[in-house]
């Protein structure tokens, strides 16, 4: 009688098969980034954005005369 080998192979689990998927560049386009919309938005964030770093430098440098006129003025009266 011949009795057949069972192999280890044949004994373990099928391990699902990974799937590739292919993936089309127009599917990788966000049509949202080119929405006239959501353009002008980031357009007046960012008009936004140099008004206040302006508004930022120009306060810095009125502080900072003014540091110099007083530190100035206290030397001078030595």
């Amino acid at each position: 009688m011949y009795v057949a080998k069972s192999l280890p192979h044949m004994l373990e689990p099928a391990l699902p098969q990974h799937r590739v998927y292919k993936v089309k560049k127009s599917a990788i386009k966000a049509p949202w980034w080119n929405d006239p919309e959501k353009k002008r938005k980031r357009r007046v964030a960012r008009y936004k954005l140099y008004s206040i770093e302006g508004k930022f430098k120009a306060s810095f440098k009125q502080g900072f005369q003014w540091s110099k006129q007083k530190c100035s003025g206290i030397a001078h009266r030595f």
